[in-house]
């Protein structure tokens, strides 16, 4: 879900061709990023899946409107327990049919990605070649393979392919990728992906990351370092009489350095089962690491703390917002932490309707059980209803807080003020000789696989971010 579908406030109801439902719970799931995985063995039809959903949020609505007409301010124990029975098939429902849609959604964004070119026709946002030493970020909206410079930037390149025939030195059907691997070759085993190629992985990996559809930018870099100028404090107008001089604002600028630091895997893969479910396998490879990319990419921008050489993330930057709950943590009550959130990036001149909320999945399950003193689910305010709001497991549960050890971080910012700087190259290397240390490939007759990228995240506008800490 990107960043403007996540933003859009429609209800369930509405979605499937339903009657408009006025409970509180249903289209505020809507607003809430889920992560999930679905097998392809027994996909159910979206339309079918649709209707059945439709048909619940119906009969919730008659509940309801039963016990306005009957002009009680509150359900039966019967009617409460049927709703929220109801409630539940709609979630499991909305569950299956993202999951889905974002299964489809993956393979769509792998053929736009390659060919630059949208469902609708369109080249990406920022598709202007990028220039030498021009400072661009990109939105959520822009692909870096719509902005590196090269005739070849669409092409069907295949990295599956070029992995499977590194491994195992079989380019039949793969005479495109063969001639990038002659290109990239590093004469030790290694190959560096030609920048118009990696960007299209990059951008896989990207896609799959909360942060990017929170709004965090992409810096591309075309060295270990890039400064780029940031926006400390906004100006201080005056109103000047006749003749008075005008006085200095306090309009500030400086600049924070993407130094990049090194993101590094290794998978191992015995060589009977690589060169028997080629390009099975190699897809599989490719998979794991734009999926594993993905997931340290969200760790570090949530919570890098610069120990091991890793950027330093939102939760450890100085000068954010912040908000505790007491000595050893509090259990969570109600939505006012989120609403004290949201006002100190409005205090600080932020927009809060820019922002994103991401918790760890306790928190964001613990939120929607929330109930009312009539023990109903407790409605959602109205300043937060419009704001996404993302569960990640990378947001840890066990954090020490005085005497409590379960405690967790909800981070409440305006995303867009944040940005991973990348070198826009890309490394693979393949041996059937090596150790990673556990595995000898020579003896044990695998092949190990080694990838790696140079990236930095930096937050532009730290004050446009507060952390929530001691959440249980």
């Amino acid at each position: 879900m990107h960043r403007q579908a996540a933003r859009r406030q429609c209800s369930l109801s509405a979605r499937d061709g339903g009657a408009a439902s006025s409970l509180p719970e249903v289209p505020a799931r809507s607003n809430r990023e889920r992560k999930f995985t679905y097998g392809n063995n027994s996909m159910p039809q979206l339309l079918d899946l649709k209707q059945k959903r439709a048909s619940h949020i119906r009969t919730m609505q008659n509940i309801v409107d039963k016990v306005q007409t009957e002009g009680r301010s509150t359900m039966t124990k019967a009617e409460r327990d049927d709703h929220q029975g109801l409630m539940l098939k709609v979630n499991e429902l909305t569950d299956t049919i993202e999951a889905i849609e974002a299964t489809e959604g993956i393979a769509r964004s792998l053929d736009e990605t390659r060919s630059g070119i949208d469902s609708n026709g369109n080249r990406g946002a920022g598709s202007t070649p990028l220039m030498p030493g021009e400072l661009r970020a990109l939105g959520a909206d822009e692909r870096l393979a719509d902005i590196i410079p090269g005739e070849s930037r669409h092409a069907g390149f295949d990295m599956p392919k070029y992995l499977k025939g590194i491994v195992t030195g079989n380019w039949r059907g793969a005479e495109e990728e063969r001639a990038v691997m002659t290109e990239g070759s590093l004469g030790n085993g290694g190959y560096t992906v030609p920048a118009q190629y990696a960007a299209q992985w990059i951008d896989l990996a990207r896609n799959q990351t909360f942060t990017k559809k929170a709004g965090a930018k992409l810096v591309p870099m075309d060295s270990n370092s890039l400064r780029y100028p940031r926006q400390l404090s906004d100006p201080a107008m005056s109103w000047r009489g006749e003749n008075v001089a005008i006085s200095s604002n306090g309009l500030t600028f400086d600049a924070v350095t993407f130094q990049t630091k090194t993101l590094a895997a290794i998978v191992s893969m015995s060589v009977e089962l690589f060169e028997d479910s080629a390009p099975q396998a190699s897809q599989i490879v490719v998979n794991a690491l734009t999926k594993g990319f993905a997931v340290e990419m969200d760790r570090v921008a949530f919570r890098g703390s610069a120990g091991n050489g890793e950027p330093v993330g939102i939760v450890n930057v100085a000068g954010t917002n912040s908000i505790t709950n007491g000595t050893d943590g509090a259990v969570i009550a109600n939505y006012d932490q989120l609403q004290d959130a949201l006002a100190d990036v409005a205090t600080n001149n932020g927009n809060p309707e820019n922002c994103a909320i991401v918790m760890s999945p306790r928190s964001f399950y613990k939120f929607g059980k929330l109930k009312d003193t009539q023990t109903n689910p407790l409605r959602i305010p109205s300043t937060l209803q419009n704001v996404p709001q993302y569960m990640t497991s990378i947001v840890p549960n066990n954090l020490t807080v005085g005497a409590s050890t379960d405690c967790s971080q909800i981070v409440v910012g305006d995303w867009n003020e944040s940005a991973f700087g990348v070198r826009t190259n890309l490394t693979i290397e393949a041996t059937r000789v090596g150790s990673d240390g556990t595995n000898n490939a020579f003896s044990q007759l695998q092949v190990l696989i080694r990838g790696y990228l140079r990236c930095d995240f930096q937050v532009f506008r730290p004050n446009w971010f507060t952390v929530i800490s001691g959440v249980r």
